[in-house]
Order: structure tokens, then sequence, then C-alpha cells
């Protein structure tokens, strides 16, 4: 039963760490958020355009894009501010693809997503 545990590890810690890479070889900017903007999962490209080394896990944001640009509660992107998708984002460089579905993750919880 032990040899089995430590094989069903291994097996879910490849797939962990494929999909961390295919997630962060994505080429556009991508996150989701949860709820008050809170980030919980984002690439590597994103935090390029940002110009941040740091984790942004938990980060919020109205943290990382400041309103400068259009006032904003959450998410600029959530919200319908960023323009259309033939605009140039006015955050971030180059064109914006907002997606911002009601993910049902857990029976008592629905998770939002936005992605850019």
């Amino acid at each position: 039963m032990t040899l089995q545990n430590v094989r069903l590890f291994e097996q879910v810690n490849t797939v962990q760490q494929q999909w961390e890479y295919t997630f962060d070889s994505i080429v556009i900017q991508f996150w989701f958020t949860m709820g008050q903007g809170r980030i919980l999962r984002s690439n590597q490209r994103l935090s390029h355009l940002l110009g941040v080394k740091a984790w942004l896990v938990g980060r919020s944001v109205t943290e990382l894009l400041p309103g400068k640009n259009s006032p904003y509660k959450i998410c600029p992107y959530c919200e319908g501010l960023a323009g259309e998708g033939d605009d140039p984002d006015p955050w971030l460089q180059g064109y914006f693809l907002s997606s911002t579905p009601r993910l049902p993750i857990q029976a008592d919880a629905n998770w939002g997503r936005c992605t850019s």
C-alpha cells in the first residue's frame, strides 16, 4: 500500500509540474482571480509585463494595476472597463482578451476567472 501511495504521489507531482510549465509557457498574460480581485494564479508573462519579480498570488489586481487609466473597483477587465478586444490594452502592452465566467470550483463557492 505504501509503494502505491508513493507512485500515486509521484504521478500527481509530475502532472502538476507539467501543468505549471504549460501555464507559464503561455505567451499572453494570464491570471485567475477570486472574489475581491485577489490573484489565485498568474503566469510569468504577467509578471514580466508588470515588471514584478515577486510572487503575485494573493495580491490584489488594484495593487498591480493602478486606476490611473480608468477608475475601477476590483478588476478593470472583469468590470468591462478595458475597452474592446481590438483596442490597445490600457494597462498592459498589446491587446487584451477578458473572460469572466463563473466557475463552480466548490459546491458552496463560485470563483471568478479573469484573464487579460
